[in-house]
């Protein structure tokens, strides 16, 4: 089970790792070169890795924590991987704010999503009974 979790998760950051992509090309920071297309998805696949987490009942603030931990070290390695932006050190927490902010966004997006789907779960039970 935990094998199918993992590739769940994976396959998700795998989708959010696109989006930040496409975030870069559309600001002009990426160049859509294979090598800086397989950096993201490293860095993002490490993040759907560490979300396997959630399944072992670790506590969300720990597992949130990890994810976003993680998803700041691969997405900054990456952009200095591929040249996005330069070794500095202002750079590079420039560049982990703003994943921070995506990133921030993107989690507050999914609970919203699952507040909205746990009503509507509860809306059907309850017309059930």
């Amino acid at each position: 089970m935990i094998t199918i979790n993992l590739m769940r998760f994976i396959m998700r950051a795998l989708m959010i790792g696109s989006f930040i992509y496409s975030v870069n090309i559309a600001f002009g920071h990426a160049s859509q070169g294979s090598a800086e297309v397989i950096s993201v998805w490293v860095a993002s696949a490490a993040i759907g890795a560490v979300s396997v987490l959630y399944t072992l009942n670790v506590p969300e603030m720990i597992c949130v924590s990890a994810q976003v931990a993680v998803g700041l070290i691969g997405f900054t390695a990456a952009a200095v991987f591929n040249g996005w932006i330069g070794m500095s050190t202002g750079e590079m927490i420039g560049f982990a704010l703003v994943t921070f902010v995506l990133m921030m966004i993107i989690i507050g997006v999914q609970y919203v999503f699952a507040i909205l789907d746990s009503k509507k779960i509860n809306e059907r039970l309850d017309r059930s009974e």
